[in-house]
């Protein structure tokens, strides 16, 4: 085992019993790493995050993928980034890649949060401030409405809505800092338990605002997941500006 991540495994087993794998590959002098919690994300994760926001191991990670079993409290499986947006100072220089786990076939609802069981708080723009580089995010909650207040370097963001979508798709579409982003997939709110669950999915106008906006001149391949959208809907947003210069639009809506 390399030794930055022999250090990590050393410092996660001197604070916990809980059952984890590190897993990692090289790239130079950089690590990927994948955590693997063989419990539910918390709060063995926040363990782990506040190892690698530290001096000693966040400048040497290029690429970082988390898992963890599917399991969670309530019905909910929670990665709490807290302690890794924590201490501004320290930044993923070189971190390239956040990849976080999305819900497909599993029975806990995976969704990301800070200092919270349930709400994103903002997190995901708070660590994204850390990590100047990024160029792929993968997250099971879309992110409020500051995480469209910066310059952004993604060019990749598969991002699910979670709970809440936080108006993502209005936020994209009226953001001037997204101009590196190619590829866009995106998963609507679909709590199908839910009653009239279709009133909190993203409206038609938000979608319009987006199919309409000149700010994403790089986008490229566009998917979108679990919509709502009428053939109508769907033909009037294929008249629209952004549809020109895509190479790839999928557009599924729920079942």
């Amino acid at each position: 085992m390399a030794d930055l991540v022999q250090k990590i495994q050393q410092k996660l087993e001197a604070k916990t019993d809980a059952s984890f794998e590190l897993r990692y590959s090289h790239k130079g002098d950089l690590y990927e790493i994948e955590f693997i919690s063989d419990e539910p994300a918390s709060p063995l994760c926040s363990i782990f995050f506040e190892i690698i926001n530290s001096e000693e191991f966040a400048e040497q990670i290029w690429g970082l993928r988390l898992q963890s079993a599917d399991e969670g409290i309530n019905g909910t499986n929670h990665w709490d980034l807290a302690t890794l947006a924590e201490n501004p100072k320290i930044v993923f220089t070189n971190l390239k890649y956040l990849v976080l786990p999305l819900n497909d076939k599993n029975h806990n609802k995976i969704i990301v949060t800070g200092n919270d069981h349930y709400n994103e708080n903002g997190i995901l723009a708070k660590v994204l401030a850390k990590m100047p580089h990024l160029e792929f995010l993968q997250s099971p909650s879309a992110p409020n409405e500051d995480f469209f207040k910066h310059f952004s370097s993604i060019k990749t963001l598969h991002i699910q809505a979670g709970y809440n979508h936080q108006n993502f798709i209005c936020n994209l579409a009226q953001s001037k800092n997204f101009e590196n982003l190619e590829t866009l997939k995106f998963w609507d709110y679909a709590e199908t338990y839910v009653e009239n669950y279709e009133q909190n999915t993203t409206s038609v106008s938000d979608y319009v605002a987006l199919f309409s906006s000149t700010h994403l001149l790089r986008l490229k391949k566009l998917h979108l997941y679990k919509t709502q959208l009428s053939h109508r809907d769907q033909t009037k947003l294929l008249s629209l500006p952004l549809v020109l210069q895509l190479d790839e639009l999928v557009i599924e809506n729920a079942v």
